[in-house]
């Protein structure tokens, strides 16, 4: 325990200074409880890990993989003036690769076309999300034309889905690639 140091004053009454606590044997005994507390426990080996004695003279020299399938996709591109564009607003409407749409009949085309890919017996069980890919230089205006034509659908649509920009030459491209 700490000691008590008693001093005299000037008018001869005593008083008591502040205790001293000795730290040692506290330190000293966190330290045994530390070491006691690390030694009993036991550490659990993470259920993940299964160990398995596996063939070796089996294995991937056999094994035939088969690429994913891949399901059709309901893409509406919505490009700048084309053109080849088939009315007088100021985008082109495509529906997959070459079905270019008016502005006036989009909502029509974009319900029969998603219901006859939904249809496909490959999307049984799986969400068919409609894919809008509209161009970084379209007014918002277009793209919100072609959200309402999906959102006209109802309960049959799954999710709508944006494209990510593609830069203006690999666009290019694929126009080109399209066109022929």
């Amino acid at each position: 325990m700490g000691r008590r140091k008693k001093s005299k004053t000037i008018a001869g009454a005593r008083e008591e200074e502040n205790c001293e606590l000795q730290m040692t044997p506290m330190i000293d005994v966190v330290f045994l409880l530390l070491i006691f507390f690390m030694c009993a426990t036991d550490f659990k080996v993470p259920d993940y890990r299964v160990d398995a004695n596996l063939p070796k003279d089996k294995g991937l020299r056999n094994v035939q993989v088969k690429p994913p399938e891949e399901l059709p996709e309901f893409r509406i591109t919505i490009d700048p003036v084309d053109p080849k564009n088939i009315d007088d607003t100021g985008a082109t409407f495509r529906i997959g690769r070459d079905n270019m749409v008016p502005y006036d009949a989009l909502m029509q085309e974009v319900a029969q076309g998603y219901l006859a890919i939904k249809e496909d017996p490959r999307y049984h069980g799986k969400k068919c999300p409609a894919v809008i890919d509209g161009h970084k230089e379209v007014d918002f205006k277009y793209v919100i034309h072609a959200i309402n034509a999906c959102l006209a659908l109802g309960d049959q649509l799954d999710e709508i889905n944006f494209a990510p920009p593609i830069p203006d030459d690999i666009r290019e491209r694929m126009g080109k690639v399209m066109s022929h």
